[in-house]
């Protein structure tokens, strides 16, 4: 059955879906994060979150927090239980957000300076950058498996760095060459 929902102002960019599937979280252009409860007739979000100054272009949903990236440079992370917000001020755009598998909290987060960033929440510090991709005018995904971090990059490479062996800016594992511009 296809429903549709309504209550963003402009392009929504990204979306993430519960594991049950009975809540979606959505993100756009219009600075706001809605939440949105699948099984309700009603078609209004359940809530709408109002504390980016610029667009979402990333979510994630856990099990008990919500993580928001924007082009306002900070990513966002929303306890669900506890009804609180923490913002993380990285200073350029961030147009992807993950988490990462394994760790105590950690993100993956891409943003348009051209790096990938590892940010250590319960230290409040990024504990890892990646660099070697392009991206400073499109928004380009990253994510992780906990080992590995890949990136796409707008030279229609994309890019693997080794968690572990990463030490110096551009010293990525692989370049990966399948697309083209």
């Amino acid at each position: 059955t296809l429903r549709s929902f309504t209550g963003h102002t402009q392009k929504v960019d990204c979306i993430s879906i519960s594991a049950e599937g009975s809540i979606v979280v959505s993100g756009s252009f219009d600075k706001t994060v809605a939440v949105w409860d699948t099984r309700s007739s009603d078609r209004t979000p359940l809530q709408v979150l109002q504390d980016a100054q610029d667009g979402i272009t990333s979510v994630h949903l856990g099990d008990s927090e919500m993580v928001a990236g924007s082009l306002d440079g900070s990513v966002r992370t929303y306890d669900l239980r506890m009804g609180r917000m923490t913002a993380d001020a990285l200073g350029q755009p961030v147009v992807s957000v993950r988490p990462v598998p394994g760790s105590q909290g950690d993100l993956l987060v891409g943003c348009m300076d051209s790096t990938v960033q590892i940010l250590d929440r319960a230290e409040a510090k990024v504990s890892g950058t990646f660099t070697g991709h392009t991206c400073t005018q499109y928004r380009i995904q990253c994510d992780t498996n906990g080992l590995k971090v890949a990136s796409g990059s707008e030279d229609g490479y994309v890019y693997v760095w080794d968690i572990a062996k990463t030490r110096k800016p551009g010293d990525y594992r692989n370049r990966l060459q399948g697309h083209s511009g």
